[in-house]
């Protein structure tokens, strides 16, 4: 139907036979979505907690399972995100992100100036801007597919910016961010701990 679909790591995408009549996916993990809109042939996509309908768009969404939060950033258009639970709703503009937090089964929307740094994956990009660090580990863990955990409140709050754009390994962005001073890390069968003395 000329719809873009672009996936990042450790994420996929299901849909129906009967694609070309009912467009509709579900979608575990993140994706980038360019959608021709067609009222006849509406473009949605769910995910565990939220159904995203596209008004004609482009929009990101990251939906990794172990995420405690599912984040919609609209770049272009617009979208209605719906929480599949209490079918709360919010018609988003370009610059908006809708986050549902798993936790407390809430919906709400924040302004998201630079949402085209949401969209860096697409080309091996990972930028943090003013990122509290449990919301870093978080990243990596989903980019990395690997366990990461914040020992500390103090630490999890701490706020920092970085760039990482020619598709880093996991452990040199955290070799770099250790050396800036941000935190210590360590290696376990079971993860990666971070920590800060």
């Amino acid at each position: 139907d000329g719809s873009k679909i672009v996936l990042n790591r450790h994420s996929q995408i299901t849909y129906q036979k009967d694609f070309n009549s009912r467009r509709s996916v579900i979608l575990e993990g993140e994706a980038y979505f360019e959608v021709r809109h067609d009222s006849q042939r509406p473009f949605s996509v769910t995910t565990s907690t939220i159904t995203v309908n596209d008004l004609g768009t482009r929009f990101n969404i990251n939906a990794y399972r172990r995420s405690p939060i599912i984040k919609a950033t609209l770049l272009e258009g617009a979208i209605d995100v719906r929480n599949n639970i209490n079918q709360s709703r919010l018609v988003l503009k370009p610059g908006q992100t809708a986050i549902y937090n798993k936790g407390r089964k809430l919906l709400s929307m924040l302004p998201t100036p630079d949402s085209d740094n949401t969209t860096a994956w697409q080309s091996g990009a990972i930028i943090f801007n003013d990122c509290p660090i449990g919301e870093v580990a978080l990243q990596l863990s989903n980019t990395f597919n690997t366990p990461i955990t914040v020992k500390g409140d103090k630490l999890k709050s701490y706020r920092i910016n970085a760039r990482f754009t020619h598709g880093e390994s996991l452990k040199a962005i955290l070799t770099v961010l250790q050396r800036a001073g941000y935190f210590d890390y360590t290696k376990a069968n079971k993860g990666i701990t971070l920590y800060k003395e």
